[in-house]
């Protein structure tokens, strides 16, 4: 549920994210919401845990890799895109669980002031969440321009 402009392509500001793995479900399941402001919900996912992976320490890093795409447009209307990159990077988990399991995620269309629902969901996918984790950023050391 991330999207954004900030130096690795993550968000400066997206919106408020309500996702809350202690949250008790009959069914099993997490629930997340992604709402901008905070009373107009944009985005909605759902994740079903099944397997415990492993757990995270300091001294058993697990390192995620990342892929954004980092856009700054035009100071001219209408112009060309100031910034349009991809950008490798990684997140550092030092502390938490790794659990996995199905995800869905849906786009209310909520709002014509943001663009967000008009990205394509590709269906289903394997999930994974990590919960009562720590990471750090790792700096991103090379991009790659992208002409849109």
């Amino acid at each position: 549920m991330l999207a954004g402009r900030e130096r690795e392509g993550y968000p400066k500001l997206l919106g408020e994210i309500d996702f809350d793995m202690n949250q008790s479900n009959v069914y099993g399941l997490v629930t997340a919401r992604l709402s901008r402001p905070a009373d107009v919900v944009l985005a909605q996912g759902i994740f079903r845990p099944s397997q415990l992976v492993g757990e995270i320490s300091a001294d058993n890093p697990q390192v995620v890799k990342a892929f954004g795409l980092r856009v700054i447009g035009s100071a001219v209307p209408g112009g060309p895109l100031a910034v349009c990159e991809f950008v490798r990077s990684a997140l550092e988990f030092y502390a938490g669980e790794i659990w996995s399991g199905d995800g869905s995620l849906m786009f209310t269309g909520a709002s014509a002031f943001s663009a967000v629902h008009q990205l394509p969901i590709a269906g289903a996918v394997e999930a994974t969440a990590f919960y009562n984790s720590a990471f750090r950023l790792r700096r991103p050391i090379e991009t790659y321009p992208f002409d849109a």
